[in-house]
């Protein structure tokens, strides 16, 4: 294959990652709901409280309305303009490496159509407003955010436990029943593949599946003989 059939192999891919992306329910449904809830929740305050003023609803928690010219939780007052670009961008690259990822599961999906959908729900308001409104006050809580703020840490929170739970299963070690011998005959087949006159190098695949297995199905050419 040639270096440029390779280029639009992987473009290719990467359109069809996108389109599973972008089209798919679970994704859509998480991030309209969000940009909804947040905006819907914004407007509401904005109309019917004035600036400033505090609305106790149960122990700890307030409706307090302020502005916030900065970023998440109030932080880079001052900035908007530069925080709007800056947010785009960071919002057009969360989409790409997550499209070029292969972590498309129901759960990231949640996670990610949370995670936009609260960046967004905050871009349109300093698109329109020049700042972000924010009105949820816990007490002993140092900062005001919102609903799309939430959404955010729900979604990251969300994707670091589901990076952790991932990862520990892998670590777990497979039964012999769970290995395949096509697998088994790889692992002891030495450094190369070949099948007619291909030949590839499968070191970097192995490694992982190795650390996996069994110590008994584990044996190197060399320990066998």
């Amino acid at each position: 294959m040639t270096p440029a059939q390779s280029q639009l192999e992987s473009f290719r891919a990467t359109l069809s990652s996108a389109l599973r992306v972008f089209t798919n329910g679970i994704f859509l449904g998480f991030l309209l709901a969000s940009i909804l809830v947040d905006q819907l929740s914004k407007l509401f305050v904005r109309d019917s409280l004035y600036l400033g003023e505090i609305v106790p609803v149960i122990a700890p928690l307030k409706i307090h309305y302020v502005t916030n010219t900065g970023a998440l939780f109030g932080l880079f007052q001052g900035q908007a303009g530069i925080l709007l670009l800056l947010s785009t961008f960071g919002v057009l690259l969360l989409l790409f490496f997550y499209v070029k990822s292969e972590e498309h599961t129901p759960g990231h999906m949640v996670c990610m159509g949370l995670i936009l959908g609260g960046a967004i729900g905050n871009q349109l308001d300093r698109f329109f407003l020049n700042h972000v409104t924010d009105f949820i006050e816990i007490q002993g809580y140092p900062w005001i955010f919102n609903i799309a703020d939430a959404a955010v840490v729900i979604g990251v929170t969300g994707i670091a436990a589901l990076t952790i739970f991932a990862n520990s299963r892998i670590a777990t070690t497979l039964s012999p029943e769970q290995v395949s011998p096509l697998a088994l005959l790889w692992i002891n087949s030495g450094n190369y593949c070949s099948y007619g006159d291909e030949t590839w190098v499968v070191d970097d695949f192995l490694f992982d599946l190795q650390n996996m297995l069994p110590s008994e199905y584990n044996a190197s050419p060399e320990s066998s003989e």
